[in-house]
């Protein structure tokens, strides 16, 4: 059991954000260049992005039209 523990480590310098089912907010994620810079990785409606660049997600996505609060 001692050998089994602790095997799952939390990443805090990353965050998962979960798209909703939006066609414009998805288009957005799918065609922005900027945007898709900043992924650390991208499948489905989640995007994973480092901590450090969520000011940057957070300014394109409010400059295209949608509001963001995380």
């Amino acid at each position: 059991m001692i050998k089994e523990s602790n095997l799952i480590n939390l990443n805090s310098k990353r965050v998962v954000i979960e798209l909703k089912d939006n066609r414009r907010l998805l288009n957005l994620f799918m065609s922005d260049s900027k945007l898709q810079k900043l992924f650390v990785k991208a499948e489905g409606h989640r995007i994973i992005v480092l901590k450090e660049d969520i000011a940057k997600v957070t300014k394109i996505v409010k400059d295209n039209g949608f509001f963001v609060e995380f």
